[in-house]
């Protein structure tokens, strides 16, 4: 039998009590006139009355609800209690952004900026056929409160789907933006350049830190595939690793930046170490090295996966980049 709603449970109470105390309802308000069960007020005098909201004494000023009345008289329980109905919390659905749904359109107007090829080699030596191949644009970052021109450019997904745009601001400081890198709001973190991996057998695939150095590695050493997390050093998904071994790519090399958070050096570890504590004089350990991370989860998955050991002449924060340029691959 299915579980009586709150207006039978209350319907039930009310008739419980009526045939207990042998009270008809009266007036508008369907209120039985009682003895008070806590000053005793007698019923005549009406002073004290219940109805489905419950019952109230206007002398001793005692008042409750029907459960509280059936306690106070001992009136019998109904035989099927209402139990409150659980409540739900609805699913919450997101408008999808305008990017969302004309992503190629989006795109469109950031490649056709006019000065996209020197705002983009002002910061990385960018081919035009780079520029062109990896459809690099400029413009205001879509879904974001700061309306400057960034550097942009798409992430893909395996489908060939835009599911991301990323932009860094052209003059580090010069928005009051905390960061250098944004990305539209909506974006899905992914694997830049994970889709390339079995365009060649056996080949040789770099993990580096941010998909613009991946873009500027296969621009310098066409030979060679290289992907990044959109998400940053920190974030390596179970998912992207059993992809790149199914590939079966001849050798891996995890080639994240000389800091901290990546594969910092041995002589600029300690240096870095010092100035961490003096920072944050509560923690207890340095934070963790990504790069020695995503190397030995490659190898535990049997990639022919090594790590990139920086000189100890390279400068902090030195990247895939600037290890291209200045020859030290």
């Amino acid at each position: 039998m299915d579980e009586p709603t709150r207006l039978q449970w209350v319907s039930r109470r009310l008739q419980a009590l009526d045939d207990q105390l042998g009270v008809e309802p009266e007036g508008e308000k369907d209120e039985r006139w009682i003895d008070c069960p806590n000053c005793g007020a007698e019923a005549h005098r009406k002073k004290c009355s219940y109805s489905p909201r419950g019952w109230n004494c206007f002398i001793c000023q005692e008042h409750g609800g029907l459960k509280d009345l059936t306690e106070r008289l001992g009136t019998p329980r109904p035989t099927e209690p209402y139990r409150e109905p659980v409540k739900r919390k609805a699913k919450v659905t997101h408008r999808p952004h305008f990017w969302q749904q004309h992503a190629e359109e989006t795109l469109s107007a950031f490649t056709n900026h006019p000065k996209t090829q020197k705002l983009w080699n002002d910061y990385v030596p960018f081919t035009l056929d780079t520029i062109q191949a990896w459809s690099l644009g400029v413009g205001v970052l879509p879904s974001c409160s700061c309306r400057h021109d960034r550097l942009i450019y798409p992430c893909y997904d395996a489908m060939g789907r835009i599911v991301a745009f990323r932009g860094r601001v052209l003059k580090v400081g010069g928005c009051g933006c905390e960061q250098k890198w944004h990305q539209a709001a909506g974006s899905r973190v992914t694997l830049w350049g994970g889709s390339l991996i079995p365009y060649e057998e056996n080949a040789i695939v770099i993990v580096c830190e941010s998909p613009v150095d991946a873009m500027f590695a296969m621009q310098e050493t066409p030979r060679v595939i290289a992907v990044a997390s959109t998400g940053g050093a920190g974030t390596w998904r179970d998912s992207w690793t059993k992809w790149i071994v199914s590939q079966k790519p001849g050798r891996v090399i995890v080639w994240y930046d000389n800091d901290l958070h990546g594969t910092p050096n041995e002589k600029l570890l300690s240096k870095l170490a010092e100035k961490w504590f003096l920072d944050h004089p509560k923690a207890k350990k340095l934070p963790r090295a990504n790069g020695p991370r995503v190397a030995n989860l490659l190898r535990k998955a049997g990639a022919n996966a090594v790590l990139y050991k920086w000189p100890d002449d390279a400068p902090e924060k030195a990247d895939l980049s600037w290890a291209l340029m200045e020859g030290r691959t």
